[in-house]
């Protein structure tokens, strides 16, 4: 997870969480307000998970769509996320299951009253519904990769990276004996360059090395002019 931790934007996170931290704790020690939140905040949280599946087109196969809920939705992805954040501080030291999960339900429901309520902390609260429920989800779908990789849309995830941005990306096409190069480049460097036989096959290859190219290189999306 190192290389996207700037890109996730961790350290927003734990800011955030802490600035929650003693509302986050007057819901957990009010088993009515508890059970309220945790209810309705993982219903919140399951229509995150359907609005990112979506977003990425990653329901055209409903089946896959599902994989894809299973493992957005899993202990495995919430308690990697409790691990790396200041979420491991509300549950102290308390790994098992139902707590990590429902803690996790209600700090989503809290957020998603702000978000609805268009409170004072409305553009806070949206910029972190974004880290969570969109970067970080890209960071542990692709980390997982249910299908091998087969249903990922590299091409929208880099538009989603640079959306807001002006940048330069340019393919370069030449058809030769019964072969074809295919050529990618990103704000006038090549970043890939192949031959084969599909151009749907080159084209998905070179949207992949561009994604990965950029959250290794993320000093890239800081220096890019906001449109």
């Amino acid at each position: 997870m190192g290389r996207k931790l700037r890109f996730i934007g961790v350290e927003k996170i734990n800011k955030y969480i802490s600035e929650k931290e003693e509302i986050i704790q007057e819901i957990l020690n009010n088993p009515t307000y508890f059970e309220y939140a945790k209810t309705f905040g993982k219903a919140a949280f399951y229509l995150k998970i359907k609005e990112f599946i979506e977003r990425f087109k990653l329901d055209k196969n409903k089946s896959y769509g599902l994989k894809v809920f299973n493992v957005l939705s899993s202990f495995e992805c919430i308690n990697e996320l409790f691990k790396r954040t200041y979420f491991q501080k509300l549950i102290k030291g308390n790994y098992e299951k139902s707590n990590v999960m429902s803690t996790f339900y209600a700090f989503v429901y809290l957020m998603n009253e702000e978000l609805q309520e268009k409170s004072g902390n409305f553009h806070k609260s949206r910029d972190i519904d974004e880290r969570l429920f969109v970067r970080y989800f890209l960071h542990f779908y692709l980390s997982t990769r249910p299908d091998g990789g087969r249903n990922v849309n590299y091409q929208d995830m880099v538009k989603y990276l640079l959306k807001g941005k002006i940048a330069d990306i340019r393919e370069r096409v030449l058809n030769l004996n019964g072969s074809t190069n295919y050529i990618l480049i990103f704000n006038g460097k090549e970043v890939f360059n192949e031959t084969g036989r599909s151009i749907k096959t080159l084209r998905k290859k070179g949207y992949k090395k561009l994604f990965y190219y950029i959250l290794d290189n993320q000093d890239v999306l800081y220096s890019i002019k906001v449109k």
